[in-house]
């Protein structure tokens, strides 16, 4: 049998990445900036407060990532905190390109009364002479 050899050229569907909550790191390079999710009809997002009433939140905001553990393209959600602290510290998108350390913390309250998860993010950077990551390559990351 006459075996097919290939190579990715694009995802077309990509997976969403969630940071595991339990604490453990996630090791991402950012692809794309933080952009209103054009596969989703509905501009606004509505959910319920804690009194019940129906709120209105913005459009959400996804960026195209690489898995540095996986080699995996995928897609991550950015959450008010991700996205407020990436813009804070890296102005006109510049984590673009960059590789980062993501670990999700323990659930607090805002001063309004609001749940939210506090997140360590850390800029690191790949050792010289790993791979890089392709699809279909795994890179290795060490802390």
């Amino acid at each position: 049998m006459h075996e097919i050899q290939f190579e990715v050229v694009n995802n077309v569907t990509k997976e969403f990445f969630v940071i595991p909550e339990d604490g453990s790191a996630m090791y991402l390079k950012f692809e794309t900036a933080f952009k209103i999710d054009e596969s989703i009809t509905l501009r606004t997002r509505r959910t319920k407060n804690e009194e019940g009433q129906v709120i209105q939140k913005e459009p959400m905001e996804v960026a195209d990532v690489v898995n540095l553990q996986t080699g995996e393209e995928g897609r991550l959600i950015g959450n008010s905190v991700i996205k407020s602290e990436l813009r804070n510290n890296y102005p006109s998108d510049s984590y673009v390109g960059k590789y980062f350390e993501f670990k999700q913390g323990e659930k607090r309250k805002s001063k309004d009364g609001n749940t939210y998860r506090a997140f360590k993010i850390v800029e690191i950077k790949l050792k010289s002479g790993a791979n890089n990551e392709t699809a279909g390559t795994k890179t290795s990351v060490k802390k």
